[in-house]
């Protein structure tokens, strides 16, 4: 089954008015196809921010898919920046 990273954005104005997008939240999906990994991350991306509607905290959602691991290796080696970003995410979330 293939592996989806879904990463939520908001929206934002830089101190000088530039628009850019600040990801919320990147959740790892095992799922079919990529409709199915947006849904699955969409519910989590929910419970995890106790809200209702993911649209409250985020503006857009992208989905790439992820090339799978190897045997022995663990996580995900293709953006290893996107795994510390979740960890810290993780461990923010749990410090509160």
């Amino acid at each position: 089954m293939p592996r989806y990273s879904v990463t939520f954005y908001k929206n934002l104005l830089s101190s000088n008015g530039h628009p850019f997008k600040c990801a919320q939240q990147i959740i790892m999906i095992d799922a079919a196809n990529a409709a199915h990994a947006v849904a699955e991350a969409t519910e989590q991306f929910e419970r995890r921010c106790r809200i209702r509607d993911w649209r409250m905290n985020a503006d857009t959602v992208e989905t790439r898919e992820c090339s799978p691991c190897l045997p022995g290796q663990g996580k995900i080696s293709e953006q290893p920046s996107i795994f510390r970003l979740e960890r810290r995410l993780e461990a923010e979330r749990h410090a509160v």
